[in-house]
């Protein structure tokens, strides 16, 4: 039975896909001629895709696998590195366009572009994190439970991969179990759901296989990591957090079609049984319930709801295509273009006169010394030499910008390890030559090593970035037991 919504065009074919291809290649300009410095999580998910495991410290594999591929296409550079993301976000779109036909919903169009040029969107193609492949799971996931509405076997099959692609991308993936069980009591699948729901599991857990089997060996060191970012051993009432929280969606989802959730989530409350947007709504709100709650109890990072704005974004456009505002997909549309513009134009003038500006103003404030830094270490680095960092966040800034010119890389282990590179590089005191690097002065448990090692290099480096951001850079060159350094 079709949903009771007007019989409003979408917009046509040939708008939708040179709009469509329009925003690809703006995107695709600005990641080659105008990209954001490359930043530590890229760089720590640059070097989890070099070492192509099923697992690492802090995230399931995935994107360290798009990289990885991206960089085989386009070589060792910001497109190669980024290509992935972009991609997969206008995928994402696409498969937006599908789940509303399987619904039978108008504006199939309309959502996928107004989803490809949410503001969070535009931010995120330029960047290369585990939401979008993450988020790629979650829309194929989306896709199976719509389409077994007529195809069970089919679509549960579907919902398998979506949910196992889902959790390789980032573990909150595993959400979208919840979100079954809880699509099993609406009348339109409850029927469907139990019989082939082992079709869905099967499939996750094929695809799941590795990674879990890499955390079994860690000790679950991922899992770990996850609990220790929820972070509830502060006060359990952070009000201020929240509404940090809550204004901050309207940025990611874009003012209009945030302020239009709720009225849409209630239209489509009224939606008949057999319809499609109670569906929708499943897939919207207990995870958004769930990170403003998080982020009351303790802290929650905007983009961690990121994934509830794919069926959003259709279940606005379904209640706007029903009301006949079409200004409002127009007005979303163009600022999101406009978003996608501006964003590499702000960089490239951010890039030339940084140095100038308080560091308010730059996105990339905290990086943007790493690109000098690199060439100032090429110049102190010999053959063999061991590149050697206090601070993960440096380390991977470090390991991206000098692939080519570092064979090894170790991480000083101050206690248990508390990152990836401790745990998988630790310095152990080996014979060999170091290149020491750290902003924070150089640790204790380093200074008692020096005292026997032999030094060729110690200095401070200052790197003025900003009119009020400096960084010092201590840099020291030792051979440890014996070693000869070139």
């Amino acid at each position: 039975m079709r949903p009771a919504i007007a019989k409003t065009d979408d917009l046509s074919a040939s708008i939708f896909w040179w709009l469509f291809a329009g925003i690809v290649l703006i995107r695709f300009l600005g990641l080659a001629f105008a990209g954001f410095p490359v930043g530590p999580d890229e760089g720590q998910y640059w070097a989890y895709g070099q070492e192509m495991a099923f697992g690492h410290y802090s995230k399931p594999p995935l994107l360290g696998w798009v990289i990885t591929l991206g960089e085989f296409v386009f070589g060792h550079n910001d497109v190669g590195l980024r290509i992935g993301v972009l991609l997969i976000h206008g995928l994402i779109a696409l498969i937006l366009m599908q789940v509303a036909r399987e619904l039978d919903l108008k504006g199939s169009r309309w959502a996928a572009l107004c989803y490809f040029t949410l503001p969070a969107v535009a931010y995120s193609s330029n960047i290369a994190s585990t939401d979008p492949p993450m988020m790629l799971g979650w829309a194929l996931a989306l896709w199976g439970i719509t389409r077994a509405r007529q195809h069970e076997r089919q679509g549960f099959v579907l919902a398998g991969l979506g949910l196992g692609l889902a959790v390789l991308g980032k573990y909150t993936g595993f959400v979208i179990f919840a979100l079954f069980v809880l699509g099993a009591f609406l009348p339109q699948t409850r029927a469907r759901f139990w019989p082939h729901m082992l079709w869905m599991i099967l499939v996750a857990g094929v695809i799941m296989a590795p990674n879990l089997y890499w955390n079994w060996a860690h000790d679950f060191a991922s899992f770990r990591h996850v609990g220790d970012n929820a972070n509830l051993d502060g006060p359990l009432m952070n009000p201020g957090k929240m509404a940090e929280f809550v204004l901050a969606q309207f940025g990611i989802f874009g003012p209009l079609m945030m302020a239009l959730l709720i009225p849409a989530s209630i239209h489509a409350l009224r939606d008949q049984p057999q319809g499609g947007l109670r569906l929708l709504l499943i897939w919207v709100w207990p995870l958004l319930l769930l990170m403003i709650t998080q982020s009351l109890l303790s802290r929650a990072h905007a983009n961690w709801a990121a994934p509830v704005y794919v069926a959003a974004s259709l279940l606005v456009v379904v209640y706007v295509v029903h009301k006949n505002w079409l200004w409002v997909l127009k007005i979303s549309l163009g600022l999101g273009i406009l978003a996608t513009i501006i964003l590499p134009i702000g960089n490239l003038v951010v890039a030339a006169k940084h140095q100038d500006w308080q560091a308010k103003y730059d996105i990339g404030k905290r990086f943007r010394f790493a690109d000098q830094l690199a060439k100032d270490l090429t110049q102190r680095l010999g053959k063999e030499d061991i590149l050697l960092v206090d601070d993960r966040k440096l380390h991977s800034l470090m390991l991206y910008r000098l692939s080519h010119d570092i064979k090894q890389s170790r991480a000083l282990v101050p206690g248990n390890p508390s990152s990836h590179y401790q745990l998988a590089y630790p310095y152990e005191g080996a014979a060999g030559c170091y290149l020491f690097i750290s902003r924070n002065g150089v640790p204790k448990i380093l200074e008692k090593e020096l005292q026997t090692a032999k030094m060729s290099i110690r200095e401070v480096i200052t790197y003025q970035t900003h009119q009020d951001r400096s960084y010092n850079i201590d840099v020291i060159r030792f051979a440890k037991n014996g070693a000869t350094c070139r």
